[in-house]
């Protein structure tokens, strides 16, 4: 019973503690100084994510036979895109962010005109 003391535990803890702070050390070393991501690259990957999404509701818009989930999930999808392509963009300084939003809605919104399925959602929704 006496096989390991106060001091064989404490002096185990230390050493385990030791190997998670130099582990943390290690990790934030690579991702600032080895592999940096930083907002300017995270928002271009989210402006293509935006494009996509814009682009696959378009295509649902204009299809007849639509799933009208995959349809409201795209739609909230988008617009949270937009929320945070807006909040980048103002702390990146970027200019013509409203244009390109503008943009990629005007195309949803002629896919919404162009479809009988585009119609029959934004009536359920007035």
């Amino acid at each position: 019973m006496n096989g390991f003391g106060w001091y064989d535990v404490g002096s185990m803890a230390v050493v385990r503690i030791v190997y998670i702070a130099v582990g943390i050390l290690a990790a934030v070393a690579a991702n600032r100084l080895i592999l940096p991501f930083r907002r300017s690259a995270a928002t271009k990957q989210l402006w293509k994510k935006y494009e996509n999404t814009v682009k696959l509701l378009t295509v649902i818009c204009e299809s007849d036979d639509a799933d009208t989930q995959l349809y409201y999930s795209l739609v909230i999808q988008s617009h949270l895109l937009e929320e945070k392509l807006l909040e980048n963009a103002i702390n990146e300084n970027w200019n013509g962010i409203d244009n390109m939003l503008s943009e990629c809605r005007a195309l949803v919104r002629s896919a919404h005109r162009k479809n009988s399925f585009g119609t029959l959602i934004a009536n359920n929704l007035s």
